[in-house]
C-alpha cells in the first residue's frame, strides 16, 4: 500500500514536473519570441533616435547659423539707421536752407512788387500829368493862338493905318 501510494505519489509528481516543464517551456519560448520582437523594437528605437538626434543636430546648426545671420542682420540694420539718421540730418539741413533761400526770396518778391506797384503809381501819375500837361498846353496854344491872330489883327490895322498915312 506504501509502494502503491509512493508510485501514485511519483507518478503525480512526474506529472507535474511534466505540466510544469511544459508551461515553462512555452513561457520561455513565448519569452524568446516577446525579447527577440522587444529587441528588434528597440533597435527600431535605437534606429529612430539616431535619425532625430542627427535632425536635431542639424537644426541646432541651422539654429547656429540663423543666430549669426541674425546678429549680422541686426548689425547691418544699425548701420542703416545711423545712415538714415545721419541722411535726415543733412536732408533736414538741405530743406532749412532751402526754406531759408525760398523766404529771401519771397521777400525779395514782396519788395521788388512794392516797387513795381509804386513804379506803376507814379507811371499813372505821370500819365496823369501828361495828358493834363497836354491839354493845358493845347488849351494855352490855342490860347496864344487866339492872342496871336489877335495881335496879328491889330498888327493889320496898323499896318493899314501907316500906309494911310504914308500915302
Amino acid at each position: 500500500k506504501v509502494k502503491e501510494h509512493n508510485k501514485n505519489k511519483e507518478r503525480h509528481a512526474r506529472k507535474n514536473y511534466e505540466q510544469l516543464y511544459l508551461e515553462f517551456d512555452a513561457f520561455r519560448k513565448k519569452e524568446n519570441v516577446s525579447l527577440t520582437t522587444k529587441t528588434k523594437e528597440m533597435e527600431k528605437v535605437k534606429e529612430h533616435n539616431k535619425k532625430l538626434k542627427a535632425q536635431v543636430n542639424k537644426l541646432e546648426d541651422e539654429r547656429t547659423k540663423l543666430i549669426e545671420r541674425l546678429k549680422d542682420l541686426s548689425h547691418e540694420k544699425d548701420e542703416l539707421e545711423h545712415c538714415l539718421r545721419s541722411e535726415k540730418k543733412e536732408i533736414q539741413m538741405m530743406l532749412e536752407d532751402k526754406l531759408s533761400e525760398v523766404s529771401q526770396k519771397e521777400k525779395k518778391i514782396e519788395d521788388i512788387s512794392g516797387e513795381l506797384k509804386k513804379s506803376k503809381d507814379i507811371e499813372h501819375q505821370l500819365e496823369l500829368e501828361i495828358k493834363l500837361r497836354k491839354k493845358d498846353c493845347k488849351e494855352a496854344k490855342s490860347e496864344l493862338e487866339r492872342k496871336l491872330h489877335h495881335l496879328q489883327s491889330k498888327v493889320d490895322v496898323r499896318e493899314e493905318d501907316l500906309r494911310k498915312i504914308v500915302c
